[in-house]
């Protein structure tokens, strides 16, 4: 159940923040686009894969390049990739980095922890999961559990 809470967060994080620039992906527009797959492989569970996931997929993204591709040819529409030894390849841009920070919630809701262990997560009567930049803006939240 965990990852599709992750998968959730991940597309908020993508999609919904706006934080990677799609446009950059996209190389003839409704033809030819650049198609990015993050796969995390959790090796341990101490707590918190949310947060931990956030944080891998953001390392991951901000050391994605893609090769350099120029579209030409009678029509317009013949697109040539060039190898990376001929053209440097690009890197992705990502205008922000929105981070995950979760709270687990006890008792009545009047005790809050950040950043719960795989103990306390397993014992919590609810979690919120905020996404926030450095910027301030609040990307997406989530909660899960608990009431109200």
């Amino acid at each position: 159940m965990m990852w599709i809470f992750c998968v959730f967060v991940y597309i908020f994080f993508v999609r919904e923040s706006r934080a990677v620039d799609m446009e950059f992906l996209c190389v003839v527009a409704g033809k030819h686009v650049w198609s990015v797959r993050v796969d995390l492989h959790i090796l341990d569970n101490g707590g918190n894969l949310i947060d931990a996931a956030n944080i891998a997929a953001l390392a991951a993204l901000s050391t994605f390049w893609r090769p350099e591709c120029t579209v030409g040819g009678d029509d317009g529409q013949q697109v040539t990739v060039h190898d990376p030894e001929v053209r440097d390849p690009l890197p992705l841009t990502i205008h922000h980095m929105p981070i995950a920070v979760t709270f687990a919630y006890f008792g009545e809701g009047n005790i809050v922890v950040l950043d719960p262990t795989y103990k306390e997560e397993a014992v919590m009567g609810g979690r919120m999961t905020a996404i926030v930049n450095s910027n301030g803006d609040v990307c997406a939240i989530q909660k899960a559990g608990g009431e109200g």
